[in-house]
């Protein structure tokens, strides 16, 4: 007789409280006498290195260690080796399963759903992925394009939105049998000894083995590595640098950021958790317009920037690879062996813009980069080296710790002025943005060699000559 199994299926929500999939498993699990599995689906894509289904090493090595420490928090974590869909089929084929998953805003996941679904699979799909309503509209019946508006319509919402609790896992009755041999496992803990090591990409019609051209070390600093981490984290950053967010963020030589975007990006937080500490913190519900605790407030529109950009993801799949902006999708960018050169250039961070230089630095060596470098050397890929801003968001594809693809497009088309929020062409003068937001060159010099300031490499073209060439090149479309 098949055992009847409660499936709670992680895929990247790495926490216990505020995890709506592992909570009403657990419920279901307890009401209906059922007994519970928590797994993992381990991907060929998310072991190897494979250019054109890009799952970077960075972004392999933070599975291999957050599902590592996830599967701690459990009596028994299973890390299942396949398809998603073919293993689910396999449960169910073994067992009476009811699976529990939380909803993600990309296309695979909803293809995955969809066949899942159509095999009679039953598959409770959480809401998770956005903290306002998905159909949240403009009062013309359209979807928000543009932020203010956005941020203005869901601000409360957002703000008040409830978190759930964590589930009693030490009330939970496992599943506890060895599985089929059939299933092909793997241990939690050696996730990160299946995985390639190494980084490929693949841009216009060139791969690049980002071993060779890049000899800068990795360090990677994951700052937490669990959800437990996380949280204290994220207290001690509330109470310590919060009030003074408004002011400093921006400031490249001694950060003022929270560094949450690794736990944002791979669910060992919520965007609800950090408004509910938020909350704790200024017994204030936030209602819009705020008139004090600034800090919080531009750190909340920050977090509400990245709930417009997986909005905008989930109603216009297509961004990942068009712009939003239809009238940019016949753009015509640099081609051919200049532009490949351009573009390693930029990698190598030897563009000869100082403080692009030093942020392509601190992405190859840390993983991450300031938000305000983001801008810049987007910017500066774009609009002075005429490179195809999908070459630079592949890029941080394969080098990001804090991946979220949504974001990383959004941005890329932010920086490119092709993306939604559309505004006059923005082009950043790397100078102006050095003497302003790195005036004591703390940055420069945490990652710039000192051979780099003993002999600076030229500029591959002077920023006022290149201006000129973004402007031509962009009023063409316009």
């Amino acid at each position: 007789m098949k055992k009847n199994v409660v499936i709670y299926w992680c895929r990247r929500d790495f926490r216990v409280f505020d995890n709506p999939a592992l909570f009403y498993a657990c419920k279901y699990a307890h009401d209906h006498q059922m007994l519970f599995l928590p797994i993992f689906i381990l991907e060929d894509y998310m072991v190897n290195a494979h250019a054109d289904e890009q799952c970077g090493y960075p972004s392999r090595f933070v599975i291999g260690t957050f599902v590592s420490q996830f599967a701690n928090k459990f009596k028994r974590f299973i890390v299942l080796i396949g398809k998603a869909t073919h293993v689910i089929k396999l449960l169910v084929a073994q067992y009476n399963c009811i699976i529990f998953v939380n909803d993600d805003i990309y296309p695979d996941f909803n293809t995955q759903i969809k066949k899942l679904r159509e095999s009679n699979i039953p598959i409770h799909v959480c809401v998770d992925a956005l903290t306002i309503m998905p159909e949240t509209r403009t009062l013309n019946g359209l979807y928000y394009s543009i932020f203010t508006p956005f941020k203005n319509k869901v601000w409360q919402e957002f703000c008040s939105a409830t978190i759930i609790q964590s589930p009693k896992l030490s009330a939970t009755t496992y599943f506890e049998e060895p599985l089929d041999s059939v299933f092909k496992q793997c241990e939690p803990n050696k996730i990160l000894n299946q995985c390639s090591q190494s980084r490929l990409l693949k841009v216009g019609d060139q791969s690049y083995n980002l071993d060779t051209v890049l000899s800068l070390p990795k360090q990677y600093n994951l700052f937490y590595h669990n959800d437990d981490d996380a949280l204290r984290w994220l207290k001690k950053y509330i109470s310590n640098s919060i009030d003074v967010y408004h002011e400093k963020r921006d400031f490249l030589g001694k950060s003022y950021t929270s560094k949450l975007s690794i736990a944002l990006a791979w669910g060992l937080l919520s965007s609800r958790i950090i408004i509910n500490e938020l909350r704790l913190k200024f017994q204030s519900d936030f209602k819009y317009p705020v008139t004090s605790e600034l800090g919080a407030q531009i750190f909340i529109t920050e977090l509400i920037w990245r709930e417009f950009y997986r909005y905008l993801h989930l109603h216009y799949p297509q961004l990942h690879t068009a712009p939003f902006q239809e009238k940019f999708r016949t753009m015509k960018w640099l081609s051919g062996d200049e532009a490949h050169s351009r573009f390693v250039a930029w990698i190598q961070g030897l563009t000869g813009y100082p403080i692009v230089d030093a942020a392509m630095h601190e992405l190859a060596q840390t993983g991450t980069m300031h938000n305000r470098s983001r801008m810049i050397v987007s910017s500066i890929l774009t609009k002075n080296l005429g490179i195809d801003w999908r070459w630079g968001q592949e890029y941080f594809r394969a080098m990001l710790l804090d991946l979220d693809e949504s974001s990383n497009t959004g941005g890329w088309q932010w920086g490119a002025s092709v993306g939604a929020d559309p505004k006059p062409i923005r082009i950043f003068n790397p100078l102006l943005q050095a003497n302003k937001f790195d005036p004591n060159q703390q940055y420069l010099r945490a990652y710039l060699p000192q051979s780099y300031f003993d002999s600076p490499p030229t500029p591959i073209i002077e920023h006022s000559q290149a201006r000129i060439m973004a402007l031509q090149r962009y009023k063409k479309i316009i």
